[in-house]
């Protein structure tokens, strides 16, 4: 049981630190975007966006790498703890479509047909993967 525990930690201590780099980033993508529609730089806002986008699509596909230890937890974890656990399913799953509805949001935006359907396609695999719609 502790040594289950344990690898799970070891996994998902990384993920923590990633997702906390994640936020950075995010912020600065928004600062980023922002700054860009008030230049009304047409090659900046596109550059801007597609940065953004992508910060997003890494925010959820890490986000999503919560979910197997989450479902291990849920087997093997303290039985105490399964309604947390199965809370924290729910808020990953939240926040995976959190991420995607603000890609989404920049696609509207991106000028790009080939770099738009490369991000749906891997919103696609994302969404299909833990039946997120």
């Amino acid at each position: 049981f502790h040594r289950k525990m344990q690898m799970i930690l070891k996994y998902v201590e990384p993920l923590r630190h990633v997702l906390f780099k994640l936020i950075d980033e995010d912020s600065k993508a928004y600062l980023a975007v922002r700054d860009a529609y008030r230049s009304e730089h047409g090659q900046r806002i596109q550059k801007a966006l597609q940065k953004a986008a992508g910060v997003l699509l890494k925010t959820a596909k890490t986000t999503l790498k919560l979910l197997g230890p989450i479902d291990l937890l849920l087997k093997h974890g303290n039985p105490h703890a399964h309604s947390d656990c199965l809370t924290a399913k729910y808020l990953v799953k939240a926040a995976v479509k959190s991420a995607i509805a603000n890609v989404e949001m920049n696609l509207k935006e991106i000028n790009d047909s080939n770099i738009v359907r490369r991000f749906q396609k891997e919103i696609r695999r994302i969404t299909r993967v833990v039946g997120l719609r």
